[in-house]
């Protein structure tokens, strides 16, 4: 089980590094670059460790690093497609506005 939790979370980093850089693609701004990335790291850094210590950490504290790198990825992804809709290329991606606060509420409760 915990082989299966360490692939779905490498899968959603890439997938995270995917919809980042498409998104500025999509809607032609400059990438998330700098504090933003480090900050992506360390969130990643923190998720791992929470998981290597996961039986020691209290639970409120797991949970936190347990989900403020997915968190801020569909923090980063909802902003810059909500802020600028104006100059979407693709008009249908609302669907990702609607979609990606899915993904974290579906790793909460599960």
């Amino acid at each position: 089980m915990a082989c299966t939790r360490d692939v779905l979370r490498l899968r959603l980093a890439v997938l995270g590094g995917f919809l980042l850089t498409a998104s500025k693609n999509w809607v032609k701004v400059r990438g998330y670059h700098g504090y933003a990335l480090m900050f992506l790291v360390a969130a990643w850094l923190l998720e791992r460790a929470g998981m290597w210590f996961e039986g020691v950490l209290p639970a409120l504290l797991f949970r936190f690093s347990n989900n403020l790198f997915l968190g801020s990825i569909v923090a980063m992804l909802v902003w810059t497609l909500a802020r600028n809709r104006d100059k979407d290329f693709y008009r249908d991606n609302y669907f990702f506005l609607l979609i990606l606060p899915m993904f974290l509420v579906a790793k909460i409760c599960c």
